[in-house]
């Protein structure tokens, strides 16, 4: 069972970040944290 956490908030300056915990599969966890980084990337 994964338990996936997801925190956004936002600093001072107004940027967004984004904070993934996740306990279980590795593999999941960095498909989930390249997806967040694209995402980034993108905005």
């Amino acid at each position: 069972n994964n338990q996936i956490i997801i925190v956004v908030r936002e600093d001072m300056g107004g940027s967004v970040w984004v904070v993934l915990s996740i306990r279980g599969n590795g593999d999941l966890w960095n498909c989930l944290w390249m997806g967040v980084k694209g995402i980034l990337e993108f905005i």
